[in-house]
């Protein structure tokens, strides 16, 4: 499969692997499949960012 979407380097490695379930033609259902790659970037960029409040700010009891 060819890469179809641009994005940057800390955006593809977020996505690294991500196939949508179920799968998605990229090609012929592009506007679903980005969306969902959108999503699936969102929830990995926040659980990093809750990793790390909770590593550089212990007392907090959660981010959002």
């Amino acid at each position: 499969m060819h890469n179809l979407i641009l994005s940057c380097g800390v955006g593809n490695r977020l996505k690294s692997d991500f196939v949508p379930e179920p799968a998605l033609d990229p090609k012929f259902e592009r506007r679903k499949y980005i969306g969902e790659v959108r999503a699936h970037l969102m929830k990995r960029r926040s659980d990093r960012m809750k990793e790390f409040m909770q590593a550089t700010h212990p007392g907090l009891l959660d981010y959002q």
